[in-house]
């Protein structure tokens, strides 16, 4: 049996939100194209632990990866006892993307007051059509990582977390498939950021699950024949935009850790993933092998989202659109 697991691309619907209860759902022109983020949202913690993030920004940027970022600070009364008070929130970001580059001038500066960080970061993204987050990670800070976790699976747009101390040069990048058009098209993101870049190649990680402990007679030499077979098809919609994809098939019961082990020895700087969904609502949902990698990576993880997860979840399990498209409903 063949297990697939994970991924997808961006793709964008509008809304107009009037209430929890009354949501319009509008299809639009897409927001974002291969390789590129037209509307980045990149929450700020104002401390000497943005520079990082703000020197990756100004990479991707100088790259022509993201464009028109929106700097966001959220004043909780966690960041109030720590930050000077009459501080015009503002302003001090633009200072300090301002001395990060040139790179992040073009961009919006805004400072929100709110009880829950998440929540305003989940409202913003809504609000303004965000089709990306860039976020930082600090090292050993378990609740930066479940923000990162959260707003991947809440929010309608991608999610780029960056460990903190990550270099800002992406040289090598590793995309986990699964043989879906949805892991395609993740494959055709990575091959564009490798192209923005300058990287030659993208390494096509396929990892076969098999937990059945009885191995017939040319077992693996039928499972690598169907594994090449099934690469061949799904490259075929592939856009390499001139990058070699380099397949690489493993087997492994443990999906999450086999990514990591083959990140680490492939020296990968960055790690492009899909949220899981083989049908329309799944994909709304964080799988849980990428929530995983995202708990467990020192590089930077690049999740993207494919149909109709410009929704976010909330606003899927309201308007009940995934439930009339034809498929079983649960009972």
């Amino acid at each position: 049996m063949w297990r697939g697991a994970f991924f997808d691309k961006p793709y964008e619907d509008s809304q107009s939100v009037s209430s929890a209860s009354s949501i319009t759902l509008k299809q639009s022109d897409k927001v974002s194209t291969s390789g590129q983020f037209n509307r980045v949202l990149i929450p700020l913690a104002l401390d000497e632990h943005d520079g990082y993030l703000l020197s990756y920004a100004a990479q991707l940027a100088k790259s022509g990866i993201i464009s028109h970022p929106h700097f966001v600070f959220v004043e909780t009364t966690q960041t109030h006892n720590h930050l000077h008070a009459g501080v015009e929130f503002d302003k001090r970001m633009a200072k300090w993307t301002k001395q990060a580059g040139d790179a992040l001038v073009d961009a919006t500066y805004q400072a929100v007051k709110a009880q829950s960080r998440l929540d305003a970061l989940v409202g913003y993204v809504l609000k303004n059509k965000i089709d990306l987050v860039l976020l930082g990670h600090r090292d050993h800070a378990n609740a930066h990582h479940s923000l990162a976790q959260r707003l991947a699976m809440l929010c309608g747009c991608s999610v780029w977390m960056v460990p903190e101390n990550s270099p800002s040069q992406i040289q090598r990048i590793i995309a986990p498939i699964d043989f879906s058009q949805a892991s395609a098209d993740s494959l055709t993101q990575a091959a564009a950021i490798a192209a923005q870049y300058g990287v030659p190649e993208v390494l096509a990680l396929h990892i076969y699950a098999d937990e059945s402990v009885i191995r017939y007679e040319e077992h693996e030499r039928i499972k690598r024949g169907e594994e090449a077979s099934r690469f061949a098809q799904i490259m075929a919609s592939v856009d390499s935009h001139g990058v070699l994809i380099k397949p690489l098939f493993t087997e492994s019961i443990q999906v999450a850790q086999e990514i990591l082990r083959e990140a680490e020895n492939y020296q990968a700087d960055l790690i492009v993933i899909n949220t899981r969904g083989h049908s329309k609502a799944a994909c709304i949902l964080l799988g849980s092998m990428t929530s995983a990698v995202m708990s467990h990576a020192a590089i930077p993880v690049l999740v993207i989202k494919h149909y109709g997860t410009h929704l976010s979840l909330w606003q899927t399990l309201l308007s009940g659109q995934f439930l009339r498209s034809g498929e079983a409903k649960a009972s």
